[in-house]
């Protein structure tokens, strides 16, 4: 599950698309400011729910690799590096090392560093 308490829920506000679509009484300037800034921020909030879509597919690549240690202990924690998940997501390794930089998964086993269980080559 992933933990987006402190992630603001983050959407356009109405008021601004309803006077776009109705065309109210505002210069063509105006509107055509209005539209850029929207779709920037229709942008902006689709890349973040890629990214979350992205740790979470990461994370279920890690618990496949590493179920022994998930529903065991420390002592069946297995070897693997950014290209096992890069491969199994087919994800480049640079996003997936860019996606676990400063991560965290709360395991039954403790507190770990996504990187943790990865080493680069």
């Amino acid at each position: 599950m992933l933990n987006d308490d402190g992630m603001p829920k983050l959407r356009i506000n109405s008021y601004y698309k309803k006077a776009i679509s109705r065309d109210e009484k505002i210069s063509g300037e105006t509107k055509s400011y209005l539209e850029a800034k929207m779709r920037s921020a229709a942008r902006l909030i689709k890349s973040i729910h890629q990214r979350q879509n992205t740790i979470y597919k990461v994370m279920e690549s890690i618990l496949r690799f590493q179920l022994y240690f998930f529903e065991k202990s420390i002592a069946f924690l297995k070897p693997m590096v950014l290209r096992d998940v890069a491969q199994d997501i087919g994800m480049h390794e640079s996003t997936i090392s860019r996606v676990t930089t400063n991560k965290y998964a709360h395991t039954t086993q403790g507190i770990f560093e996504l990187t943790g269980y990865m080493a680069r080559h």
